[in-house]
């Protein structure tokens, strides 16, 4: 679990740098439309794979530190053993979800890989942004199968 952790914190870093990147290049491209008339050619496409990056690069970590919204009205009154046992099927569905995701999306990079398929305006490779989806996501299953597993001990042993 160190190791999933120790992960987890450095995908959370790259997507907080890129995070960071991502403000100053849309404030950059504003400043020079408004001011100069003259806005950043691509800033639009490299938001959307920044976006990618940021936002698949840190689901492990948030999951991890539990900083995902939760609902819970009905299963809150129940036993810690019953609420065990829910929480097992909820994240042994999440994690097929997870597995599936990760597999496609890298399915879909090798065949974007083999297309050449670029982005319309800067011509970036699309298929580094879907390998970084999946390994996002394939972090994401490792947390997911290690809280799983958390959760079947529990509800076993009550």
């Amino acid at each position: 679990m160190k190791r999933i952790q120790s992960v987890t914190y450095i995908m959370q870093m790259v997507a907080g740098i890129v995070l960071l990147l991502m403000v100053l290049l849309t404030t950059a491209d504003v400043t020079g439309r408004y001011f100069f008339s003259r806005p950043i050619i691509g800033t639009t496409e490299l938001t959307e794979f920044m976006v990618i990056i940021v936002g698949f690069l840190g689901l492990a970590w948030c999951a991890l530190k539990g900083a995902h919204l939760v609902v819970d009205l009905l299963v809150s009154r129940l036993s810690p053993r019953k609420q065990a046992a829910i929480d097992s099927f909820n994240y042994a569905m999440g994690l097929l979800f997870f597995v599936i995701l990760t597999w496609c999306s890298f399915a879909e990079g090798a065949t974007r890989l083999e297309s050449g398929a670029t982005s319309s305006n800067l011509g970036i490779p699309q298929f580094p942004f879907l390998w970084i989806l999946g390994t996002g996501v394939a972090m994401l299953c490792l947390v997911v199968l290690a809280q799983l597993i958390q959760k079947i001990k529990k509800a076993v042993k009550g």
